[in-house]
């Protein structure tokens, strides 16, 4: 009887070390936004089709950074850029966003404007099903590919381009 006790309490004891002390125990937990909360909480908001995706070589845990490339087509907030790369967690697990190239998002990141990530926690969605944020979003500004072009607006930043009547 002592023994089956002493066995059980170990097992639990264990399990709880690994499960909430361990560094590769972290899952994803998200509050629902709005799209006009999540354009006040994001450093940039945009539309893009992804072009590129790098996964590490060597993945050694599931909170490792997969770089995703997006060619960028409309700006609501953030860099005027054609190009612009974001982060994302490799798992879904740790709250990555699984891109697809050649697929065209609407993306919320967040961070710093040379740093910017995406979670699963974001709006970030496929383009195809953003009827409800484009009524919020309004006026954006388009980027071309126009090579004769000046490109004066590379690097801006439109950060500021949140109306004022917007809660943060």
């Amino acid at each position: 009887m002592f023994n089956t006790k002493v066995s059980i309490f170990l097992l639990f004891v264990l399990t709880n070390i690994l499960v909430f002390y361990s560094p590769y125990s972290i899952s994803c937990s998200c509050l629902v936004q709005l799209p006009c909360e999540a354009l006040a909480n994001s450093t940039a908001v945009f539309t893009g089709k992804v072009v590129d995706i790098k996964v590490p070589s060597t993945l050694k845990n599931s909170i490792e950074s997969v770089k995703v490339t997006f060619k960028v087509h409309r700006v609501w907030k953030g860099p005027l850029s054609k190009t612009l790369i974001i982060t994302t967690p490799f798992s879904g697990a740790t709250c990555g966003y699984k891109f697809k190239k050649d697929q065209e998002y609407l993306v919320y990141a967040h961070g710093f404007l040379s740093e910017l990530s995406v979670s699963l926690c974001s709006r970030t969605q496929l383009f195809s099903t953003t009827d409800e944020d484009m009524k919020i979003l309004g006026v954006s500004i388009l980027i071309t590919d126009d090579e004769n072009q000046d490109d004066k607006s590379d690097g801006k930043d439109i950060s500021s381009n949140v109306p004022n009547n917007i809660a943060k």
